[in-house]
């Protein structure tokens, strides 16, 4: 669907990326204290880094057992976690998501996202170009200088957690120093998108 292709990018194929993932993993496996460590960590099978040779399942990753523990896309599959330990990479869930339960669950978290951050915030936050994630698409109407037009939007529900989140740390440290010293060294896209939904750190 045309649509759906405008608005995803299987980005992380790149040999060279894969060596850095696995590089990463394998050095905080190795040398960083278990306190230091998400309590997250336990996700990771013991021989997950077997799963780096698997190069084919990196660009569907948001989709596969390879984010199992940590992708809310994927958390219904009941044998998510047996097929990774078979290193079984087929897709779990579909691109183009049709279901209205699904969607209905997706344009509602957007929605609330939106009025809450602002859809400025919501746009530059959200990412539907990395991993080929599950995607929702439903429409939505948006004003702009008292002109209303429908627009098309695309999301999904693992994606949109992390945009309420992010927009709930920004505006819960809005008011540190230290927040406002790193906020000037994120990308441009990012200050605009936090003016506009009111989490610039003051």
């Amino acid at each position: 669907m045309k649509e759906l292709a405008e608005v995803t990018n299987t980005a992380i194929d790149q040999v060279d990326v894969l060596a850095d993932c696995a590089d990463a993993y394998a050095l905080a496996k190795r040398f960083e204290a278990r306190s230091d460590k998400s309590v997250h960590w336990n996700v990771f099978p013991a021989d997950f880094a077997r799963c780096f040779a698997f190069r084919d399942a990196w660009p569907n990753l948001l989709r596969n057992g390879i984010t199992s523990g940590f992708n809310d896309d994927t958390m219904t599959i009941a044998d998510r976690w047996a097929r990774r330990r078979q290193h079984d990479y087929a897709d779990l869930v579909p691109q183009n998501d049709g279901d209205q339960e699904y969607t209905a669950l997706v344009t509602g978290l957007f929605r609330l996202c939106a009025a809450r951050f602002g859809l400025q915030f919501v746009e530059a936050v959200q990412n539907n170009r990395v991993g080929s994630p599950r995607l929702a698409q439903f429409a939505a109407t948006v004003t702009n200088n008292g002109q209303q037009k429908e627009r098309r939007f695309a999301g999904n529900f693992h994606d949109m957690t992390l945009v309420y989140f992010c927009g709930l740390i920004f505006r819960t440290m809005r008011s540190s120093a230290t927040a406002l010293q790193r906020f000037r060294s994120v990308p441009p896209s990012w200050r605009s998108a936090a003016d506009s939904a009111n989490c610039r750190p003051r």
